[in-house]
């Protein structure tokens, strides 16, 4: 009975989220020239997708930091401060190329930090310095 219900459920979630995706992306050339205040800002698949995807990043995040802690590695918070600012500088001391925009030597502070410090923490001091970064 609740397993009927719940697939009730699945069902009318798939049918909903069909239309949404029907009723929001244009179909042919005529509905795709609607100005930008027809357009909507965010509808239901996408808030729904970024909700899964924000749940599944902190669920993995929250799994990893109470089975590992913050530093992985045997190293201490210095390791991890220099390459938050190796990462900063690289990233500022890029150039604007005409016709591409700014080009940054973010992936040599990248490179580096993973091959010292392993992959995960690499990936949030290299995340945190891009968040960081203006």
């Amino acid at each position: 009975l609740a397993i009927g219900r719940l697939l009730e459920y699945v069902k009318g979630l798939a049918v909903m989220l069909r239309q949404d995706l029907q009723n929001s992306y244009p179909m042919n050339k005529d509905q795709s020239a609607n100005p930008p205040s027809e357009i909507k800002p965010l509808n239901r698949v996408v808030a729904f997708y970024s909700a899964m995807l924000f749940g599944a990043g902190a669920l993995s995040l929250y799994i990893t930091l109470s089975n590992y802690g913050v530093l992985n590695g045997d190293y201490g918070w210095g390791s991890a401060f220099f390459f938050l600012i190796l990462a900063l500088f690289t990233i500022t001391m890029g150039y604007a190329r005409p016709g591409f925009g700014h080009v940054s030597f973010d992936r040599v502070a990248q490179i580096s930090c993973i091959l010292v410090l392993g992959p995960v923490d690499a990936a949030w001091i290299n995340g945190l310095a891009s968040l960081i970064y203006p």
